[in-house]
């Protein structure tokens, strides 16, 4: 399993955020009423798009773990859920997370710069052509990032959008037989050697699609808060210099 989510928490982007954030963290967790300050209330929502960020490396991990491990019950017969859609349903979760990554990363830029766009208007041209993204080169970072994501986003748009799922022809042929013999519709089912030794087959493809996507993911990734640290850092003494004190 990766460990990209512990490596973006170890980023000195992460590691000073989340000393910034500390302090209302506390005091939000006292269960007192508590107005924060400028610079808790920014420290916060930036950390907060980091935690997610870091949990969609924690998704993408885990995904495989579930993929790999599947074991049929009642429960699941039921439902009519065999081997073929059970690891459809958790590809089509990890393509929607790489996009969702993408997305994070726009917010998280338009939060650590202050841009003041609403999250729902985040758009790659809303934010990578703003001057002062473009000026600190956080741009080239977003755009290599949606170019690594790109080749998902047909995946999961055709889902969300259309219903379509995602599947190999090996895998629809596995799980129709499955639902077949399930139904008692199929007079004689495959050894169950042979189907184990097809779905793993299946598996290794996918995991390979997988290794590469997340090594240039997680690096376009990790360039990215790199560069978004300084921005940080200068929000920072300006939020923490008294107002009279600021300086012209």
């Amino acid at each position: 399993m990766n460990d990209y989510s512990s490596k973006i928490l170890d980023h000195e982007l992460a590691e000073e955020n989340i000393k910034d954030a500390l302090p209302y963290m506390e005091k939000l967790l006292g269960g007192k009423p508590y107005s924060p300050s400028e610079l808790e209330r920014y420290s916060f929502e930036v950390m907060g798009w980091i935690h997610r960020l870091l949990n969609c490396f924690k998704s993408l991990a885990h995904t495989r773990v579930y993929m790999s491990h599947f074991r049929s019950n009642k429960w699941y017969r039921e439902a009519g859920i065999v081997q073929g859609n059970y690891i459809n349903y958790h590809y089509i979760k990890y393509a929607i997370t790489v996009v969702t990554i993408m997305d994070v990363c726009l917010i998280l830029t338009n939060d650590t710069f202050r841009l003041g766009n609403p999250e729902r208007l985040c758009y790659p041209e809303n934010i990578t052509k703003n001057s002062w993204v473009t000026s600190s080169k956080v741009d080239k970072s977003l755009n290599k990032l949606s170019k690594i994501v790109e080749p998902w986003r047909e995946s999961r748009n055709l889902f969300i959008h259309r219903g379509y799922e995602i599947y190999r022809d090996v895998l629809t042929a596995l799980e129709g037989l499955e639902l077949m013999h399930e139904k008692g519709d199929l007079k004689q089912k495959l050894p169950s050697q042979k189907v184990k030794s097809l779905y793993q087959s299946e598996l290794s493809k996918i995991f390979n699609e997988f290794d590469e996507v997340e090594t240039p993911l997680f690096n376009a990734v990790i360039e990215l808060l790199s560069k978004l640290l300084p921005v940080y850092i200068s929000w920072r003494k300006k939020l923490q210099t008294p107002p009279n004190k600021k300086t012209t």
